[in-house]
């Protein structure tokens, strides 16, 4: 296996002199503080001493659904039970469907497994029921067998299905199981009484009620599951019958005992006690050329678990850290195991009723998942130190509101610009839509607070593609249009100095159209009698049709007599152009054939 072992030793002298604010007791067992270093960046440090009884770690999804998003104080808002939330750090990356995301890693919530560990085996942090915590590089396994003894491996749990896979969905991933591609989706029920949940190690036994065939979003059944899949595992699913029974689990690779919760985000950056970023064992090799930016990890010692979230893009402020100086902190921390989570603008850290980072989106982003630290102890009210924030929390003077996140202009060291200075980015297209191998022109200009353009050199702008933690969809040329490398959705930041931009980026299959399935889904037809039920289509999106998506019709014929032309298109005045959304940029003309 190959590490990079000992980066970090070179900054040593850059890093040996942190400014720390003194730590601020929150709870029992738990501290925080700050730390500011040369560059400036301004570091957050929550200390956890799991040892103290009435402390208790637990990994939260980001809402009722596993495709549900939300910032880090809607999430703590909504814990409900085990305490009160003393601290709380973003959690894993996430995969952009439309306006939802699905968690990129393994998700194990309170013993519920939400989440298989997708695309590949990186690092997650696990806590068993004694409540340890320990780092691993975590597989899952599943496994389905039907009513003739032939099993068939389940390739994935509550995420996009590939090619060739079989995916399961549960009721926690969302009402209809979103399928991007056609093939063969069986429903199974009666596989979970109420109170229920899908555990790693427990055998699950349900019943075929509906067989559907094409790109259909199917209904998830409360107390069920749906199994879809296409390629070589339609031989298995074929063999299916209503009101068959069959048989899953699923089980972890390595086998941990139970497990309480897990969260999986990556790289591993220190392993025993030294620095060891192993991002390109986890598919992850991109994350060591970002260089200096908004960063949140996680790091174990002993009992004492440290959660730390470092500001950055924000240059006065805080510029930001590579990873190799964020693996020193933590080894500097005394932990011998880190790893670091998702970051960038999704770095965000709460402790005990606000936002104590300053977040580089210039607001809380939506998460997927976040990691808390709940006590049944007294919550301290001594004053955080240095607050960094006035938006995103709390507005220093007013009263406190937990779970509250006002909007946030980030400005830079001078302010808020005035007439002729640049306040904000423009960028068209608003939306950049793509297929694999298309190259989409991108015009940025430079506006005013008044929304005046004013001079902008494009050659000092940088842009930034996400979703972080993946394989970027496309690149940047030299004179600023997008190529489309792969499929998939995600963002497209444009920034220069500290002001930014982010439009959502969609690439489809090369020579296909971005299809965004109907959210809805489609509830599928139960027959007790044994055939197999008529698939139920949604309307196909514009463009070709392709096997399983819809049927093609001919056009309607109208009778000569009761045709009526609608204009002549002589005259512009009586049209009007409507968009959506409004900013798209759009325009009306008259031109002669």
């Amino acid at each position: 296996m190959k590490r990079l072992i000992g980066l970090g030793i070179a900054i040593l002298g850059l890093w040996s002199l942190p400014v720390c604010a003194e730590a601020v007791n929150i709870a029992p067992g738990i501290t925080y503080e700050q730390m500011v270093r040369p560059g400036p960046v301004v570091m957050h440090v929550l200390r956890a001493s799991l040892g103290e009884a009435s402390l208790a770690p637990t990994v939260a999804a980001g809402g009722a659904r596993v495709l549900d998003m939300a910032t880090l104080p809607a999430i703590v808002g909504r814990q409900g039970s085990g305490g009160s939330v003393a601290g709380a750090i973003n959690g894993g990356y996430s995969l952009l469907q439309a306006d939802q995301g699905a968690p990129i890693g393994l998700l194990i919530s309170d013993g519920e497994l939400l989440c298989d560990p997708w695309p590949t085996r990186r690092s997650c942090l696990v806590f068993g029921t004694s409540g340890t915590p320990r780092i691993e590089s975590l597989g899952l396994r599943g496994t389905i067998v039907g009513i003739d003894g032939r099993s068939q491996t389940v390739s994935g749990l509550n995420r996009p299905r590939l090619p060739g896979e079989l995916v399961m969905y549960t009721p926690r991933f969302n009402p209809a199981t979103r399928v991007r591609d056609a093939g063969r989706q069986v429903v199974l029920s009666h596989a979970f009484t109420e109170g229920m949940k899908l555990s790693p190690g427990a055998e699950q036994v349900a019943e075929v009620t509906a067989i559907v065939d094409g790109m259909v979003n199917v209904e998830i059944p409360a107390d069920g599951v749906v199994l879809a899949g296409s390629g070589a595992v339609e031989s298995w699913l074929n063999q299916r019958r209503v009101g068959e029974r069959l048989t899953f689990r699923f089980d972890m690779v390595p086998n941990l005992g139970p497990v309480r919760c897990a969260l999986g985000a990556g790289p591993r950056i220190v392993r025993d006690g030294r620095v060891s970023i192993e991002a390109e064992q986890e598919g992850l090799s991109v994350r060591l050329n970002m260089g200096r930016q908004p960063r949140s990890a996680v790091g174990i010692s002993g009992d004492t678990l440290f959660m730390v979230a470092t500001d950055g893009r924000q240059p006065g402020y805080s510029i930001g850290i590579d990873l190799a100086e964020l693996a020193q902190v933590l080894v500097d921390l005394g932990c011998t195991q880190a790893m670091e989570f998702d970051g960038g603008g999704a770095t965000t850290m709460y402790v005990r009723d606000r936002l104590v980072n300053r977040p580089s989106d210039g607001q809380p982003r939506a998460l997927a998942s976040a990691l808390l630290l709940l006590t049944t102890g007294r919550l301290t009210d001594v004053p955080l130190p240095n607050p960094t924030v006035s938006g995103g929390g709390v507005a220093p003077g007013t009263p406190d509101i937990p779970g509250t996140n006002p909007p946030v202009t980030p400005v830079g060291p001078g302010g808020t610009a005035g007439a002729g200075e640049l306040a904000r980015l423009g960028v068209e297209p608003a939306e950049l839509t793509a297929s694999v191998g298309e190259t989409v022109p991108i015009k940025v200009t430079g506006l005013d607070a008044q929304g005046v353009a004013v001079p902008l050199d494009l050659a000092k702008l940088s842009y930034e593609i996400g979703p972080a933690g993946a394989e970027p969809l496309g690149e940047i040329t030299a004179d600023g249009a997008f190529v489309a490398k792969r499929e998939g959705n995600g963002r497209l930041t444009v920034r220069l100095g500290d002001k930014f931009t982010t439009i959502t980026v969609r690439v489809a299959k090369s020579g296909a159209t971005p299809v965004t399935p109907d959210p809805g889904g489609v509830k599928p037809p139960t027959n007790p009698g044994g055939t197999t039920p008529t698939p139920v289509t949604p309307n196909p999106p514009a463009g070709d049709l392709r096997p399983g998506q819809g049927v093609k019709r001919e056009p309607v014929k109208v009778p000569e007599g009761r045709r009526k032309t609608l204009d002549g298109f002589e005259n512009i005045k009586h049209w009007r152009l409507g968009v959506l959304p409004k900013d798209a940029p759009a325009k009306l003309e008259l031109v002669d054939n």
